[in-house]
């Protein structure tokens, strides 16, 4: 069986549907042993109504990573979410690779729940 650390999964959270939509992945991943769940927030719902409640009410930890991409145009986000983004997975990369002592099976896997814009731009992104 591969160790916890093994597979990392980014819940990809933009906005009040998908904060909704990762809460069971997260919350049935967080049981396993052979992956570890991070929420990645895009920043785009920023305010305590908006994102922190949310997050309470779903019994979710703070995010992992924060984005703080905020509001724009959808250029503005997509571009902003991407750039943000792809600093997280290569900050990612980059440790798993020193940390790596031996050869073991590595992989990544984003989970970005629904048709926006955030969603779009962290899966075009890995």
């Amino acid at each position: 069986m591969l160790a916890k650390s093994a597979i990392t999964v980014h819940l990809i959270a933009a906005a009040r549907p998908n904060f909704i939509k990762i809460a069971p992945p997260y919350h049935a991943l967080a049981r396993e042993s052979w992956c570890t769940p991070q929420i990645v927030h895009t920043g785009q719902h920023y305010d305590a109504n908006m994102s922190d409640a949310f997050f309470r009410d779903l019994w979710l930890p703070k995010p992992h990573f924060h984005l703080e991409v905020g509001s724009g145009t959808q250029a503005e986000q997509t571009g902003g979410v991407m750039m943000a983004y792809e600093k997280v997975a290569m900050r990612w990369r980059l440790s798993k690779c020193f940390a790596q002592t031996q050869r073991v099976a590595k992989r990544d896997c984003v989970h970005a729940p629904g048709p926006d814009t955030a969603s779009l731009s962290a899966r075009i992104t890995r």
